[in-house]
C-alpha cells in the first residue's frame, strides 16, 4: 500500500514537471515570435527597397531635326586680293630710299635708287668691245671690196688670155696661169667675206650683251608696280644686294591694295554644296561689336583639300566705309541653305564601338535597339548626324553597361508600371 502510494506521489511530481516545462517552451516561443515578426518585416522591406526591379530606369533626350539654314562661323585674317613683294634685280649698293612703311604710292613711282658701279664697268666694257668690232668691220669690209675688184680683175684677164689662146698668140701655159691667178682670188673673196660676216656676228653678240645690261641698268629705279601702300620694308640705305640675296628672294619692299581686300575660309565638306558664287558673307571685328562689313563669295577652289576635306573660298569684302586694312583678325558669317539638314543629338547620348559610333534608342514597346550612326560634326555638346536617325526618336542619356540590346526600360519621364 505503501508502494502504491508512493508511486503515485512520483507520477504526480513528473506530471507537475512536464506541465512547467511545457510552459516555459510556450513562453520562450512566444517572446521569439513576438521578436521575429517585426524583424523579418523590416527585412523584407530592406530587401524590397535593395532589389533590382524587373525594368531598367533611364533617361532619355529626342533626337531632333536640324534647320534647313545654318550659318556659318570662320575666323581668320582679312588679306589684300593685290599685294606682292618687290625685289631688286641688280647688284649694288641703295643708294637712295625715297618710301617706308605706311606711304601710299601710285604705280611707276620710284621706291629706291640702287648704285651698280660693276654693272656701269661692264656695260662700259661692253660698248668698248662693240667699238672694236664696228672698226674691224670696217677694215674687213674694205678687205672685202678690195678682193671683189680683185676677183673681178683676174676674171677679166682670164677671159682675155682664154680668147688669145684660141688664137694662137699664148700658149696654154699662160691659160693655165691666169686660171690659178683667178682661184686665188677667189679664194681671198670667200676669206674676206668670212672676216666681214664674223665681225657682224661679234657685233650682234656685242650688241645684245649691251642691250641685256641697258636692261638692268634700268633695275636701278625700284617702282611700284600698282597703287597702294607699303606694308613692309626690309632695306636700308647702304645695303648691298649681291648675287645671293637676289638668289634667296630677299624682298626690299611689300606692296598692297588697301582698297582690295578679301577672307579666305576653308569650308568643311558637309556645307560645300552650299556654298556658290553670290553667297553673302558678313565680317565682324573684335574690336568693333556690332558693326559689319559685307561681303560676297568671288570663288571656289572647285575641288576639296585632300587632307582636311575642306573647300577653300574667297570672299571679297566691302571696304568703301573703311575701317579695314589687311592683317586684321575677324570673324565672317555666312547664312547658307541645307539640301539635307542632318539630325541634331547631345554629344552624350553616343556610344563609340570598335565598328562604328551608336546610339541607344528606347522603341515603342520601350525595349532598346542600338543604331549605327552616320556622324557629321562634333560640335562638343550637340552632334551632327547625316545617316541612321530621322529625328524625334527617344535617345538613352548615357547609356551604362545595363542598357543592352532587347532590355526592357522604363524612361524618366513615365512612371513605373503598377505591381
Amino acid at each position: 500500500m505503501d508502494h502504491l502510494e508512493k508511486v503515485l506521489a512520483n507520477s504526480r511530481t513528473s506530471k507537475r514537471h512536464y506541465a512547467m516545462v511545457v510552459i516555459v517552451v510556450v513562453v520562450f516561443a512566444g517572446l521569439f515570435y513576438a521578436g521575429y515578426r517585426p524583424w523579418k518585416a523590416r527585412q523584407n522591406r530592406l530587401f524590397a527597397s535593395t532589389a533590382p526591379s524587373r525594368e531598367l530606369l533611364v533617361s532619355t533626350v529626342k533626337a531632333t531635326l536640324a534647320s534647313p539654314t545654318i550659318e556659318l562661323t570662320f575666323s581668320g585674317a582679312v588679306s589684300s586680293n593685290t599685294e606682292t613683294p618687290i625685289y631688286a634685280r641688280a647688284e649694288g649698293y641703295v643708294r637712295a630710299r625715297k618710301a617706308d612703311i605706311g606711304d601710299k604710292v601710285k604705280a611707276g613711282q620710284v621706291l629706291a635708287e640702287i648704285d651698280t658701279p660693276e654693272l656701269d664697268e661692264l656695260l662700259r666694257q661692253s660698248q668698248y668691245r662693240y667699238n672694236q668690232f664696228k672698226a674691224a668691220s670696217g677694215s674687213t669690209m674694205a678687205n672685202f671690196r678690195l678682193a671683189q675688184a680683185n676677183m673681178k680683175l683676174a676674171e677679166i684677164v682670164l677671159g682675155r688670155t682664154e680668147k688669145l689662146v684660141k688664137e694662137g698668140v699664148l700658149s696654154n701655159a699662160d691659160l693655165d696661169d691666169k686660171q690659178a691667178q683667178r682661184d686665188v682670188r677667189s679664194a681671198e673673196l670667200a676669206s674676206a667675206q668670212a672676216a666681214v660676216e664674223s665681225a657682224e656676228e661679234g657685233k650682234k653678240a656685242v650688241n645684245s650683251e649691251i642691250e641685256r645690261f641697258r636692261a638692268l641698268s634700268v633695275f636701278k629705279k625700284i617702282v611700284a608696280p600698282f597703287d597702294g601702300v607699303i606694308t613692309a620694308r626690309t632695306c636700308e640705305v647702304g645695303n648691298l644686294i649681291t648675287t645671293a640675296s637676289l638668289a634667296s628672294g630677299r624682298e626690299m619692299f611689300r606692296l598692297a591694295d588697301p582698297n582690295d581686300l578679301r577672307f579666305v575660309v576653308n569650308v568643311p565638306q558637309p556645307s560645300a554644296p552650299s556654298v556658290r558664287v553670290g553667297t553673302s558673307a558678313n565680317l565682324s571685328l573684335p574690336e568693333s561689336p556690332g558693326k559689319v562689313w559685307p561681303g560676297k563669295v568671288v570663288r571656289t577652289a572647285q575641288a576639296l583639300d585632300p587632307v582636311g576635306r575642306t573647300l577653300m573660298t574667297e570672299i571679297k569684302l566691302d571696304n568703301r566705309q573703311g575701317g579695314l586694312m589687311p592683317g586684321l583678325f575677324g570673324e565672317v558669317k555666312m547664312r547658307v541653305d541645307r539640301p539635307v539638314p542632318p539630325v541634331m543629338i547631345p554629344g552624350d547620348t553616343p556610344v563609340v564601338r570598335s565598328d562604328g559610333t551608336y546610339v541607344a534608342i528606347v522603341t515603342p514597346e520601350n525595349t532598346i535597339h542600338f543604331q549605327k550612326l552616320v556622324v557629321g560634326r562634333d560640335l562638343g555638346s550637340m552632334m551632327e548626324i547625316y545617316g541612321g536617325l530621322s529625328g524625334g526618336e527617344r535617345l538613352v542619356v548615357n547609356p551604362s553597361d545595363e542598357v543592352r540590346e532587347g532590355v526592357h526600360v522604363r524612361t524618366s519621364e513615365e512612371k513605373p508600371p503598377p505591381k
